[in-house]
């Protein structure tokens, strides 16, 4: 699925981009994925996973497009990827009432409220795709966050101890959370 092209302004005043990507886009897709994975702990993904390429997110792109309701949501500020949501369906049909919603910001750019524009933005299309019901998971040391869900109506409803454990050995715990739409 993609979504109608528009432009918010963050925080500090800066407009950014929000689109759906095109195989276009799959190199600085890849380039963020990348950058996001060596900033920060926070993702179930690190660069101990692998470099992601152009090919990869092409794949990605074709697969989503192809879904009728999936989606990404791309945030380029001046000409930049800096943010990535998507929404996905569950595959099991007595799951389809479910999407999980995941986002990635580059940690240059944490603070300008873009996280809570892909997230509304993310909830608006769930509930257009006739979700009952939007799940996450975040690192319980995520704080800034979780706090983000917390305000837009997710709750906890359990914590997955040792869930990641990263290469120098230590864990970190994910938190699940859900929204009713």
């Amino acid at each position: 699925m993609k979504i109608i092209a528009r432009e918010e302004k963050v925080r500090t005043g800066e407009k950014i981009l929000l689109f759906s990507p095109t195989i276009d886009d799959a190199q600085q897709l890849a380039d963020h994925a990348n950058k996001v994975f060596a900033e920060t702990k926070f993702l179930s993904v690190g660069p101990e996973d692998g470099q992601k390429t152009a090919e990869h997110e092409i794949k990605w792109i074709e697969s989503v497009d192809k879904a009728e309701r999936s989606l990404i949501i791309t945030g380029k500020i001046n000409n930049q990827i800096v943010a990535i949501g998507n929404l996905s369906a569950k595959s099991n049909q007595r799951f389809q009432h479910r999407c999980g919603l995941g986002i990635s910001i580059q940690k240059d750019f944490w603070g300008k409220g873009i996280g809570t524009i892909i997230m509304k933005l993310l909830l608006d299309y769930a509930k257009k795709l006739d979700f009952e019901i939007a799940e996450l998971s975040v690192v319980k040391d995520n704080v800034a966050a979780y706090y983000l869900y917390k305000k837009l109506g997710f709750e906890e409803y359990g914590i997955f101890k040792k869930a990641l454990r990263y290469q120098d050995g230590t864990y970190a715990d994910l938190i699940y959370m859900i929204k009713e739409l």
